[in-house]
């Protein structure tokens, strides 16, 4: 009886609990490096309980359609996972069947009996071939004054079209807007009549 009382006070169970963060590429936050057109990221919650043994994995999410670091994750932790195993955390990007970004170890993980864990993920660049590694730098454009005057659907098609990105959409003058910075985002500010009224530019 005692035994049982001892065992249930050293097992925690995970209620909701939430892991979120961000991958980063070799865990610089300011590193923006764009990753392949039509690249997938998954990061995936494990059990590494047994060593010398291949982990398991309990939950995992994955991305798809991704442009550029940073990425941002989340998990939500199964309910009723005990506190007194091991877990930890590991991430990859891949375009098809082709590895591109890896992290090199798993990232630790200590489930508890907090409703909020945040770890970022650092990985590196794997890909032999260096065409799969694509520079924020090495984009042609990052604003397109030509389409000022054009019809803001043409527009975000248009943008679409140049750069891969999924993110693009027009935004009616004088709305409120978010004043984070997206790598892979274009806002397309138009006139009540559909208009675009300024140079779109990603932001």
């Amino acid at each position: 009886m005692f035994r049982f009382i001892a065992l249930f006070c050293l097992v925690h169970v995970s209620f909701g609990t939430i892991i979120r963060g961000r991958v980063l590429v070799n865990g610089d936050a300011n590193i923006v490096d764009m990753v392949p057109s039509g690249s997938q990221l998954i990061v995936r919650l494990e059990d590494t309980s047994i060593a010398n043994a291949s982990s398991i994995v309990i939950k995992q999410t994955e991305i798809s359609n991704i442009v550029a670091f940073p990425f941002y994750y989340q998990i939500q932790v199964p309910n009723n996972i005990s506190s007194a195993l091991s877990y930890s955390l590991s991430a990859l990007i891949k375009k098809g069947d082709v590895l591109v970004y890896v992290n090199e170890q798993h990232i630790p993980v200590k489930i508890g009996t907090e409703s909020l864990i945040t770890i970022d993920i650092p990985v590196m660049f794997i890909g032999e071939d260096r065409s799969l590694k694509p520079s924020l730098n090495n984009m042609k454009q990052s604003s397109w004054p030509e389409l000022v005057g054009r019809e803001g659907t043409y527009a975000v098609q248009y943008i679409k079209e140049k750069t891969g990105f999924t993110n693009v959409f027009t935004v009616l003058e004088g709305s409120l807007v978010t004043m984070d910075y997206r790598t892979d985002r274009v806002r397309v500010f138009v006139n009540k009549k559909g208009i675009v009224i300024q140079p779109p530019y990603i932001t």
